[in-house]
């Protein structure tokens, strides 16, 4: 019988509380280190985690960490955890 389990976990933690074109935000940054601190509390190698926080939150390097991670060692039985805090965009849909 399978029994879920993890090999390997990973995560990818973004905050952006500073924005070039839009307000600031007051706790995705916070938010994002406490996800953080939390997954290394729970298992997660900081080796495995990647926190990238303002203008480290690039698109670039959100999109190199993640490919990282999706590229490197991925096996059937790990799991990756991918947390964003800042701003969104919502889409309407005409349909709906």
């Amino acid at each position: 019988m399978y029994s879920p389990r993890y090999a390997t976990s990973r995560a990818l933690v973004i905050g952006i509380d500073r924005y070039e074109h839009v307000s600031p935000l007051g706790f995705a940054v916070s938010d994002a280190t406490g996800v953080a601190s939390a997954l290394l509390a729970h298992g997660f190698a900081t080796e495995n985690t990647t926190v990238l926080l303002n203008e480290k939150a690039t698109r670039e390097a959100i999109f190199q960490s993640y490919m990282h991670f999706t590229q490197s060692t991925c096996e059937p039985d790990d799991r990756l955890v991918v947390f964003f805090a800042g701003h969104g965009h919502t889409v309407y849909f005409s349909s709906w």
